[in-house]
């Protein structure tokens, strides 16, 4: 896919609350372009809701925070334009009747790329870690791994400035989560900003954003 344009990402007390109280709370982080962010807690501790509030996807309560120095939630129009989604349950989920290929055929089809398409397909599999063999495969067949790969393959084929992940590592083995995070590392050494949710930080992250303990455990994911 060559490299990538990535884009600054900022936060700065920024807070959602729920109506049980704090999603997450008091934020604040500064990633630069090409950076690898985790996104660190445990299940409830708002990592899921701080990816997407940061994608233009949800609107924070309070604080401030700003994409490619476009402020959010202002500018959530623009910001989801140069944010991509990779695996999020239950807001991108794949379609478990259609093949790899046909996720990213569809993917292509939606931005019309027409003759380039096939070449764009080559460079996201190779960026995401797929191979062509994997094409044909229903997306309900694929490992946990594949799935996710076949999500951010399909989330590169925008040529995203920041490329947003949920819960990297869940259902995998050490081999395999080091292997998606050594994959995040190549993207984000490429140019691409990287906001990975996850509930234990990589020694392969920049910037740590740790919410452990932020907000009682309410409203997440």
């Amino acid at each position: 896919m060559g490299d990538y344009e990535g884009a600054p990402v900022a936060a700065v007390d920024l807070t959602l609350r729920g109506p049980r109280g704090n999603v997450y709370q008091d934020v604040s982080f500064k990633a630069e372009p090409g950076q690898l962010v985790a996104v660190v807690g445990p299940d409830g501790s708002g990592r899921t809701s701080l990816v997407l509030t940061l994608a233009g996807r949800m609107k924070p309560g309070s604080g401030s925070a700003a994409v490619a120095g476009l402020p959010l939630p202002s500018r959530a129009a623009a910001v989801r334009r140069i944010v991509a989604l990779g695996a999020v349950a239950g807001v991108n989920d794949l379609d478990g009747g259609l093949t790899v290929e046909e996720h990213l055929t569809e993917r292509l089809l939606l931005r019309s790329h027409g003759p380039k398409a096939h070449r764009r397909v080559a460079g996201a599999l190779d960026a995401a870690g797929l191979t062509a063999a994997e094409l044909p495969m229903r997306a309900d067949t694929l490992s946990a791994e594949q799935a996710f790969r076949t999500a951010l393959a399909a989330a590169l084929l925008a040529r995203p400035r920041v490329l947003a992940v949920d819960d990297v590592g869940d259902r995998l083995t050490v081999a395999e989560r080091d292997a998606l995070w050594a994959t995040l590392r190549v993207l984000a050494d490429s140019g691409l900003t990287v906001l990975a949710a996850t509930r234990e930080a990589p020694p392969q992250a920049d910037v740590t954003v740790d919410l452990s303990g932020t907000n009682g455990g309410h409203d997440d994911e």
